[in-house]
C-alpha cells in the first residue's frame, strides 16, 4: 500500500499543475522538520545546562539552610549562657548581701555561695558540651577546623580571623578548668553534718572573697570562661551570618542565570525560526522561477 502510494505522488509531481503544491508541501515538511531538530537540539543544551545549575541551586540551598540553623543554634546558646550568667549572678549577690550581716557571716561560706555553682555546671550536660573544643574526632579538632574554614573564607588581613584566633587561644587555657573531678564535693554540698557546720561558724575563715581559696579560684574561672564563650560565638554568629549571606548571593546568581538562559534559549529559537524561515521563502522563489522557465520552455 506504501509503495502504491509513493507512485501515485511521484506520478502527480511530473504533471506541471501539481508540481507547484507538491512542493510546496515538501519543502514546509522540510522546514518544519528542520526547524523541529534544531529547537530541540537548542533545548537539549540549554536544558542541560539549567540542570547542572539547578542542581548547583539545591545544593547552594542546602548549605544556606544548614547556616541559618547554625546561626540559630549559636543565637539560642548565646541567650542561654545570658540567662545562665544573670541567674547566678543575681544569686551570688543575694548571698553575698546576707554574708555582709552579722548572723550571715556566721551562717555563710564560700563553700555555701560559690561551690554549688562550681559544682552544678562543671557536671552538667552543658559541660560536656563544651568540652567539644578540646576534643579530637578522627584526628580533626573542631576549633582548629572553625579557624581553618574562616581562614578560607575572610582575607588574610580581615579582622574577624584575627579576634577569633585571639578567643581561641583563651578557650584553650579552660581545658584543665573543664576536665577538673568535683565528685568530692558531693557530700560537702548535699549532706551536710553538725560538725562540719559548727567547724564553718566557729574556726573558718568568714570571708565571702577569699582570692586564695581555690573554689573561689575556680568560680572566678568558670565566670572569666562563659563570658570568653558568650565572647567566641558572637564571632561565630558573624560567621555564619557572612557565609549566609554570600551563600544567598550565590542563590541569586544561579536564578539571575537560570532566567537569563531561559530567555537566551527563547530568542535563540526564535531567530532560528525566522532565520528558516527566510531560507524557506529563498527556496520558494527560486523553485517558483525554475518552474516557470521550465514551463515556459515546454510551451
Amino acid at each position: 500500500m506504501r509503495i502504491f502510494n509513493i507512485t501515485l505522488l511521484l506520478n502527480s509531481l511530473k504533471k506541471n499543475k501539481n508540481t507547484k503544491q507538491f512542493l510546496l508541501f515538501i519543502n514546509i515538511g522540510i522546514f518544519l522538520s528542520i526547524f523541529a531538530i534544531s529547537s530541540a537540539v537548542i533545548t537539549f543544551y540549554t536544558e542541560t545546562k539549567i540542570d547542572r545549575l539547578e542542581f548547583n541551586l539545591i545544593t547552594e540551598h542546602n548549605d544556606k539552610k544548614y547556616y541559618d540553623d547554625t546561626l540559630d543554634s549559636f543565637s539560642g546558646l548565646r541567650n542561654t549562657l545570658y540567662s545562665w550568667n544573670k541567674h547566678e549572678s543575681d544569686m551570688i549577690n543575694l548571698y553575698q548581701h546576707s554574708a555582709s550581716t552579722k548572723l550571715g557571716s556566721k551562717l555563710l561560706s564560700i563553700n555555701d555561695i560559690y561551690l554549688p555553682i562550681v559544682f552544678i555546671d562543671l557536671n552538667s550536660e552543658d559541660s560536656e558540651y563544651f568540652k567539644m573544643f578540646f576534643d579530637e574526632y578522627e584526628g580533626i579538632n573542631f576549633l582548629d577546623q572553625i579557624m581553618e574554614a574562616v581562614n578560607l573564607f575572610y582575607e588574610s588581613d580581615d579582622w574577624l580571623p584575627k579576634e577569633l584566633d585571639k578567643s581561641l587561644k583563651k578557650i584553650r587555657k579552660y581545658e584543665d578548668l573543664l576536665n577538673k573531678d568535683y565528685s568530692k564535693y558531693y557530700d560537702t554540698i548535699f549532706n551536710y553534718n553538725y560538725s562540719l557546720i559548727l567547724n564553718e561558724v566557729y574556726y573558718e575563715n568568714n570571708g565571702i572573697i577569699d582570692t586564695d581559696n581555690q573554689i573561689y579560684i575556680d568560680y572566678h574561672d568558670l565566670k572569666e570562661f562563659t563570658e570568653d564563650v558568650d565572647d567566641l560565638f558572637y564571632l561565630f554568629e558573624i560567621y555564619f551570618t557572612d557565609i549566609a549571606l554570600n551563600s544567598q548571593a550565590i542563590i541569586n546568581d544561579y536564578n539571575e542565570e537560570i532566567i537569563k538562559l531561559s530567555k537566551k534559549e527563547n530568542n535563540i529559537i526564535i531567530i532560528a525560526f525566522i532565520l528558516q524561515l527566510i531560507i524557506f521563502c529563498i527556496i520558494q522563489y527560486f523553485e517558483i522561477n525554475s518552474i516557470r522557465q521550465t514551463r515556459k520552455k515546454n510551451a
